[in-house]
């Protein structure tokens, strides 16, 4: 269980405030031909599977907001909502049951456009 994933991110800031290749990279190597079934993980605000060398990494929605995944990439938004995932593993068997649960119907709760993004990276000394 790690907070930042392994994996890249779906917008330009979350990608910005990631973890680095080299970081994402050494944790990929330190669980290869490990019993680590899965790397469960959160940052991103939204729910996230990916397989890196046949370990599922599994990214949850947020439990304050959550991103918007189709929304322009150089742009930043979420909508008043939460999730998770149910992670069961049983044998050889790993399964993810997510769930997102939307609190107000079309209630954005921040939306940053490029520019803004733009600035908060620079702030951060994260360059893209």
């Amino acid at each position: 269980m790690i907070h930042h994933p392994p994996v890249r991110a779906h917008t330009d800031l979350l990608q910005a405030l990631a973890l680095d290749e080299k970081d994402a990279q050494s944790l990929i190597d330190i669980t290869r031909d490990t019993d680590v079934r899965v790397i469960l993980s959160g940052h991103y605000h939204a729910p996230i599977v990916e397989f890196v060398d046949g370990v599922p990494v599994v990214v949850t929605a947020g439990v304050a907001n959550v991103s918007r995944t189709f929304a322009d990439a150089a742009e930043e938004s979420a909508i008043d909502a939460f999730g998770g995932a149910l992670v069961e593993i049983d044998g050889a068997r790993v399964r993810v049951v997510p769930f997102l649960e939307r609190l107000t119907p079309d209630d954005e709760v921040f939306h940053f456009d490029a520019q803004a993004v733009e600035q908060i990276i620079q702030d951060a000394g994260r360059p893209h």
